[in-house]
């Protein structure tokens, strides 16, 4: 089953909102590095909370050094982030 990438762009830009509000600055991240990753979680339950479970663990690289293109690679080109700097959940 193809399932679209909606959760991962959903689950960024709630991201990208809440470090905007933490520092004042909007860093647009990837969500091509969540689909790519993690694979088709629209098909799975809850797939927001596998993509946050994913950013915490990994990071998130962003939308400028992993830019999105509409298509899953199967198995990911990182299974990790460059500069894993990106993990704020769960602070206060």
């Amino acid at each position: 089953k193809d399932c679209a990438s909606s959760w991962a762009i959903a689950s960024v830009e709630a991201l990208e909102g809440q470090l905007k509000r933490k520092t004042g600055i909007l860093t647009p991240l990837s969500s091509q590095q969540l689909v790519d990753c993690t694979g088709d979680r629209e098909c799975v339950e809850n797939p927001v909370s596998v993509a946050f479970d994913y950013i915490k663990e990994y990071g998130v690289e962003s939308q400028e050094d992993y830019p999105f293109t509409g298509k899953m690679v199967v198995g990911g080109s990182r299974q990790e982030t460059l500069d894993p700097g990106f993990v704020l959940l769960g602070t206060r």
